[in-house]
């Protein structure tokens, strides 16, 4: 290894940037791996070539689905310095931003501004507004978070009414830790509120914000448990921000008086976090774990 790493650092470093392209390309060719394709790649000199920005996003794919956000994140970096092709590039930068969340949601911050800025829709505006006011709250920048939300609201007005809930859905909870929400927070409640009493049909997000807001005023509390559970229930993966959402859930569980089966989700989220290297689902996991435990009063667990 010694002889092997003084030989390749004797090579000129265009060079071996050269011969990397090459191997990746007589890789592609022999249509081997994406992972290996995609660590020659990492060390080659940017060439606007297409081909290099698939292989790239197609590696990242693969790694997210193996667990491993990082490299996810470093192969899809090295595909945006590429660059990519502009008609690429919008969906790039959100593919990029939503993978940081799960372990760098500072980093995601600039590639949510950046897609926000090329976005060529309102509905797409709002569809990056989401994703951009989530990497605000994961650090706890609630109020900026808001605000970033109510811009998309104000240019979507009734354009598209599922959008404007999903909208108004992220705005209450958020505005839910942010002291200087608290009007918005008891006028987007009262709308919801008065939504489910008519027998709206609600979706997982507004049955997570009508449970978690009938929980905090202790009213009816097994209303406020069916709606965790059918949040639960229709939350689309367990990975990502929906893994956090679901963990949040747990609360409303434990303070409608049903710590065991909290317990149990938690648990269950911190050995699934782990097994796919998402060191913020564990975080969360392993913090709402130690909560739960505490309620019991397992102290020494907790």
């Amino acid at each position: 290894p010694i002889v092997r790493s003084a030989v390749y650092e004797a090579i000129p470093e265009a060079r071996r940037a050269l011969l990397h392209a090459t191997a990746a390309k007589a890789l592609l060719d022999e249509s081997a791996g994406l992972g290996e394709i995609a660590s020659q790649l990492l060390r080659t000199m940017p060439a606007a070539e297409p081909w290099r920005v698939s292989a790239l996003r197609g590696a990242a794919a693969e790694a997210r689905n193996a667990g491993a956000p990082q490299a996810a994140s470093s192969y899809l970096r090295r595909a945006l310095i590429e660059p990519p092709p502009d008609a690429e590039l919008h969906g790039l930068l959100l593919e990029l931003g939503v993978t940081e969340l799960q372990h760098e949601p500072h980093a995601s911050i600039g590639h949510f501004t950046d897609a926000l800025a090329r976005a060529e829709s309102a509905p797409a505006r709002a569809e990056v507004s989401l994703a951009l006011a989530q990497a605000h709250a994961l650090l706890t920048q609630f109020g900026v978070a808001i605000g970033v939300l109510n811009r998309a609201v104000a240019e979507i007005g009734d354009e598209d009414q599922a959008l404007s809930r999903r909208l108004d859905s992220a705005r209450l909870a958020f505005a839910r830790w942010d002291y200087g929400s608290q009007e918005l927070r008891r006028e987007l409640f009262e709308q919801l509120r008065d939504r489910a009493q008519r027998g709206a049909q609600l979706d997982a997000h507004e049955n997570a914000n009508l449970a978690h807001e009938l929980a905090a005023l202790g009213e009816d509390r097994e209303w406020a448990a069916s709606c965790a559970r059918a949040a639960i229930r229709a939350s689309p993966s367990a990975r990502g921000t929906a893994a956090a959402f679901v963990l949040q859930l747990t609360n409303v569980l434990v303070l409608c008086d049903h710590s065991d089966e909290a317990e149990q989700i938690t648990l269950d989220a911190v050995s699934a976090a782990q097994e796919r290297g998402a060191s913020v689902d564990e975080s969360v996991a392993l913090t709402l774990a130690a909560y739960c435990a505490l309620r019991r009063g397992a102290l020494p667990t907790a």
